[in-house]
């Protein structure tokens, strides 16, 4: 198992689609620099909600749907940059991650958004941000954020 050490733990409190979408302008200004995101949460807890806010701040050239059927979508940022949206719900390995070119997203350069990424834990790197939804009982979603450090 990777030895992972979680730091700079952030939390948001988040009670709109709104405000799910304005939260990815505040993850930028609170960890700089990393454009590779790790999302986990439950079913329905705003992964996908999350990122459209994300590809709204990059001006992404299309709308933001679930990948979870296609597994990647790429969307085309100004400047010919890209922002890959990944969901490995439905992968059953980590020979399956390497088989949709996991490494290659993950090394791009480009942002990269990972639903589920439990599965490839062992490509994790140092700046990658580890993003956590938990849905409250009143129905509003509290996000957790935090650096990746590698021991």
């Amino acid at each position: 198992m990777l030895e992972v050490s979680l730091y700079m733990i952030k939390t948001y409190t988040i009670c709109s689609v709104a405000e799910m979408h304005a939260l990815p302008a505040r993850l930028m200004e609170d960890f700089p620099g990393s454009t590779v995101w790790l999302l986990s949460g439950d079913l329905g807890a705003g992964k996908t909600t999350l990122v459209q806010g994300l590809a709204q701040h990059l001006h992404a050239a299309d709308l933001v749907t679930s990948p979870t059927f296609s597994i990647v979508q790429p969307y085309l940022l100004p400047e010919d940059r890209w922002l890959y949206h990944l969901d490995l719900y439905r992968l059953k390995s980590a020979e399956e991650a390497i088989e949709i070119g996991i490494e290659d997203y993950l090394d791009s350069g480009e942002w990269c958004v990972v639903e589920w990424p439990e599965l490839i834990e062992p490509w994790w790197l140092s700046g990658y941000l580890r993003l956590e939804i938990r849905i409250k009982t009143d129905g509003c979603r509290e996000v957790s954020g935090q650096l990746v450090t590698l021991d």
